[in-house]
């Protein structure tokens, strides 16, 4: 079964057109997180409100911490339990409630879990959010103003829409938003601490090529190097074509024909298959990626075959507590089709 993100561009089309999740997006029946009661519990720093967040719509003041946060970015939710704060209501990709990593860290009434298809303004108003966070999200200015008129909101920094934002900004900005900064830079810190660790043991990986790839019906797809999984895999070593932004420069993921599968000449290839299966055999079999050094060298690997489903979604989604979940199986896998 495939979990692993890849935003196609019909799943864009709705991601933007609910933009931050508020327009033309229906809502199941259900318990609104208003009557669940869960709020944040955290300590909040000395000094730390009131606080003012810019981000790409201008500047968010929160003038003190806020006891009920609406996580309305699809990964939100991760730096805020990492935080000690749990969000009154979440917005998941595709989970329908709490990953390994994020069951834990929840105190007090659980949130309630929303789908990114089951969002509406009405529903988000009924959890009476003081704050409501949309970091890891799309959008323009009038998607910001909506969620903006129910509470103060934030969302993601000028230069990281369209899904770019890296987890160490939607960290520092949750962490400040709800008065742990300082909590926030630790995380962050620790974090660096497992890549860099895991960087210095495997010198082998240094300045190989890789690429997240999705093989799509008459297509392929890439992730560039703004893309949150591309720079994983830089920070811990590989090099990621320049040639993959030159298609598009500012976006995440870039699409060409099974004709120029050519450009997938890498020395590593990590591969998924959007609404199906991704099946090696398949690929070796395949008359254009078949070809490729990296699929007949054995230096590939789907990761539906050999990702656990929640190391899945902890690749996908690139937060301050899926990335340390994630390293074990991903060194693993990386090791065994690199070599020494």
């Amino acid at each position: 079964m495939r979990i692993g993100r890849r935003i196609t561009a019909a799943g864009a089309a709705i991601a933007l057109a609910c933009g931050l999740g508020l327009s033309g997006c229906s809502s199941e029946e259900g318990d609104t997180a208003a009557e669940t009661g869960a709020q944040s519990t955290a300590e909040v720093e000395e000094g730390a409100f009131p606080v003012t967040i810019e981000h790409a719509f201008g500047e968010t003041t929160i003038e003190q911490a806020p006891a009920r946060v609406v996580a309305l970015g699809h990964s939100d939710v991760d730096p805020l339990l990492a935080l000690g704060v749990t969000p009154v209501w979440v917005r998941a990709w595709t989970s329908e409630g709490p990953l390994p990593w994020q069951e834990p860290l929840i105190e007090g009434p659980a949130p309630e879990w929303v789908d990114m298809k089951e969002v509406d303004a009405e529903e988000i108003a009924a959890a009476e959010p003081d704050l409501i966070l949309a970091l890891y999200s799309g959008g323009d200015q009038e998607t910001y103003d909506k969620p903006s008129r129910i509470a103060p909101t934030v969302t993601y920094r000028t230069g990281n829409g369209n899904w770019r934002q890296g987890w160490e900004d939607s960290t520092r900005d949750a962490a400040a938003a709800v008065g742990r900064p300082e909590k926030g830079e630790e995380l962050i810190a620790d974090v660096h601490e497992r890549i860099a660790a895991l960087r210095e043991a495997h010198p082998e990986w240094e300045g190989k090529t890789a690429a997240m790839v999705f093989v799509e019906e008459g297509e392929l797809g890439v992730n560039t190097s703004k893309d949150p999984r591309s720079r994983l895999l830089a920070s811990i070593g590989f090099t990621i074509p320049e040639s993959f932004d030159e298609f598009d420069e500012d976006g995440y993921y870039v699409t060409f024909s099974r004709e120029r599968a050519d450009l997938l000449d890498l020395d590593v290839l990590i591969l998924d298959a959007p609404g199906e299966e991704c099946v090696m055999d398949d690929l070796k079999a395949d008359p254009a990626l078949g070809q490729l050094p990296a699929i007949t060298g054995g230096h590939a690997f789907c990761i539906g075959e050999v990702l656990a489903e929640d190391q899945q979604e902890a690749l996908a989604w690139q937060t301050v507590l899926g990335i340390p979940y994630l390293l074990d199986a991903l060194e693993e896998q990386l090791t065994r089709v690199v070599g020494e």
